[in-house]
């Protein structure tokens, strides 16, 4: 019996799921034989019948391999439980509830949010709570037919590749998905196991971040315009930007309000320019300061400033840059700056400028909370994609925090009648302009295609760096990077999963225009590949 089959006539479908199942194609009934992988971001992946896809059986599968882990890693597990948060994707409450039913049957406590949350809210509860581990259920800035689970540990912060891998070997010692045992979640609830996060864990994280800003006795009126589009920013920034009475907060209507299907985007991502349109729409009547933009989970932000008589959207990269120059320069904070080696190597020398220890680690924030965790000495923790940390008392990017630190950093320049874009180019005059892009390429296939990549660059570089063979003590990681003698630098990272290739570049010139023509030219070479 084929495993579609198998699905087909089991006695755990519905009627109306057995009813879809037959009108599947021959090629859909054949992506049955395609498994679900556990990565080091967890999963994400449609929605959908199958063991391919994510529904109320596959969530069973991967959550009863995270209880074995975390059985077998915190024996304090039947005490200090989890914690479970979701957001306000399709089925993001109900695969909530999945997990939350099979940790009641195993009879471990649950502390599960009544609400959608933001996920750097759920480290923090973590956290305080103590407890052993957590999930969120999202896929962040993913097509609206997308959802995951992202599971984290004691720290607050998510599961590093071996934990990771460990669970994925779990996942594939279950037989059968369609009859893992569990709980309706209505007995799980009488089993006394679950239990709702009260509002007083909302509060003290939003104490906790209030606690990171600066006096604002001095700030002139600052208008902003916030758009969560359409996730769970809503649930925190709003209030949090009420608080700061020298913000004057202009909510976008249509996209404060949490949607699964995203409906006034082509993509939830801050990253991306084309998610401010309706935002900027609204900045031109309202004149705003800054446009904020938080992406579903809230732990991403994006920026965009005026200038002249239009709006300019900030790199995760120069993000990160200004957000340390203010740290440094005015807000005088120490510590450590944890950065990854395919962002910008411009923070580094602010830094250093400063006597300030960087740490650059692999992609991923989880190998910089690892970090943070080890030092215990936070000065900022940032990665090119727009992820940000500054309190500690969360373990993964912040795009909450991050918004309000922002807000500060912007009224701080404008009592100084400086634009942030000048602050900006401030700093390129001092340590040399420095420009980045990223680039996604598909390929064919991404088989020995970093090998490919440094023969590209065979008389041209200063050092050409292969994470495969392990660099600096870190984990040996599939990145192939050429640092040129201008300081220029050029990176590869193939996908794990598809034939396609991230290619990131940062150019160092004097000038805009010197690092146009550098770009070029890194174009040129990787058009080659």
């Amino acid at each position: 019996m084929s495993c579609y089959e198998k699905w087909l006539h089991s006695s755990a479908l519905q009627d109306e799921e057995k009813a879809e199942l037959k009108n599947y194609s021959t090629d859909e009934q054949k992506k049955f034989e395609i498994t679900l992988s556990f990565g080091t971001a967890g999963i994400r992946g449609p929605i959908g019948l199958g063991p391919h896809r994510l529904n109320r059986f596959t969530i069973r599968q991967v959550t009863k391999a995270y209880y074995r882990f975390l059985s077998q890693k915190h024996p304090r597990l039947n005490k200090q439980g989890l914690v479970i948060a979701y957001d306000n994707r399709h089925c993001s409450r109900s695969f909530a509830e999945e997990a939350a039913s099979l940790f009641a049957y195993h009879r471990i406590p649950v502390h599960l949010y009544r609400d959608i949350r933001p996920t750097p809210m759920l480290s923090f509860a973590i956290r305080k709570l103590h407890a052993s581990g957590g999930i969120m259920i999202t896929a962040s800035h993913n097509p609206p037919s997308d959802n995951g689970f992202k599971v984290y540990g004691p720290d607050g912060s998510q599961l590093l590749p071996l934990d990771a891998k460990y669970i994925e070997q779990q996942m594939k010692k279950i037989d059968d998905v369609l009859t893992i045992p569990t709980l309706s979640y209505v007995h799980a609830k009488h089993t006394g196991k679950i239990m709702e996060i009260s509002d007083e864990i909302d509060a003290e994280y939003y104490a906790h971040v209030q606690s990171l800003m600066p006096c604002t006795n001095t700030h002139p009126a600052l208008t902003v315009v916030y758009t969560a589009l359409h996730g769970t920013g809503q649930v925190a920034l709003p209030s949090l930007f009420q608080k700061e009475k020298f913000i004057q907060v202009h909510l976008v209507p249509e996209q404060c309000q949490a949607h699964p299907d995203f409906p006034t985007v082509a993509s939830p991502n801050p990253e991306d320019k084309q998610a401010f349109t309706l935002a900027k729409n609204l900045a031109y009547k309202v004149q705003a300061d800054m446009i904020i933009a938080t992406d579903p989970d809230a732990d991403r932000v994006g920026i965009m400033i005026p200038y002249k008589n239009d709006y300019i959207h900030l790199t995760g990269n120069q993000i990160g840059v200004l957000l340390l120059h203010y740290l440094l320069t005015e807000q005088k904070k120490t510590g450590t700056v944890y950065s990854t080696i395919v962002s910008t190597s411009l923070t580094r020398k602010i830094a250093a400028h400063h006597g300030i220890r960087t740490i650059e680690t692999l992609t991923g924030f989880k190998y910089i909370a690892e970090l943070i965790e080890k030092n215990q000495d936070l000065l900022l923790g940032f990665e090119e994609s727009h992820g940000y940390l500054v309190g500690d008392f969360v373990r993964d990017k912040d795009g909450v925090q991050t918004s309000l630190l922002l807000c500060h950093l912007a009224a701080h320049y404008k009592k100084q009648k400086k634009n942030i874009l000048q602050i900006l180019q401030n700093i390129y005059n001092h340590f040399g302009y420095h420009q980045t892009k990223i680039i996604s390429l598909s390929m064919d296939t991404a088989k020995n295609v970093i090998d490919d990549f440094f023969t590209l660059w065979d008389d041209k570089v200063k050092q050409k760096l292969d994470y495969r063979i392990g660099i600096d003590d870190l984990p040996k990681a599939e990145v192939g990077k050429v640092l040129l003698h201008d300081g220029s630098w050029v990176a590869i990272r193939p996908s794990g999963t598809e034939p396609k290739v991230k290619i990131y570049m940062e150019a160092v010139g004097k000038n805009k225009p010197d690092t146009d023509g550098k770009m070029i030219e890194f174009t040129k070479i990787i058009a080659k590949l």
